[in-house]
């Protein structure tokens, strides 16, 4: 079986390689960071837009303005009082659909 060597100089060059990385880390994000100020510039304007495709209409939101009732004995003894239907809306499961 070979026998392997360590090089005994690792130990003491690990702290220099380090710094020499953070360095040259350093310097990369700083002369990026015009181009990074862009990307984020440009990312926040289509993340907005984004956004604004998937927020519900006015039209969408309607039935918000619904007022409804979470109590079915209040609910019932309204419709009663007011001659209108009563309509019960209820799940057993995720109302995603995913179980």
């Amino acid at each position: 079986m070979k026998e392997i060597k360590l090089n005994k100089s690792f130990p003491r060059t690990l702290p220099i390689i380090a710094s020499l990385w953070l360095a040259w880390a350093t310097i990369v994000l700083l002369s990026s960071s015009a181009a990074a100020q862009t990307f984020v510039a440009a990312s926040s304007a289509d993340l907005a837009r984004k956004i604004e495709t998937v927020l519900p209409t006015s039209e969408e939101d309607a039935f918000l303005q619904i007022p409804w009732r979470l109590n079915i004995m209040k609910a019932r003894v309204e419709s009663l009082r007011t001659g209108k239907p009563m309509i019960i809306y209820e799940m057993n499961c995720n109302p995603l659909g995913h179980t």
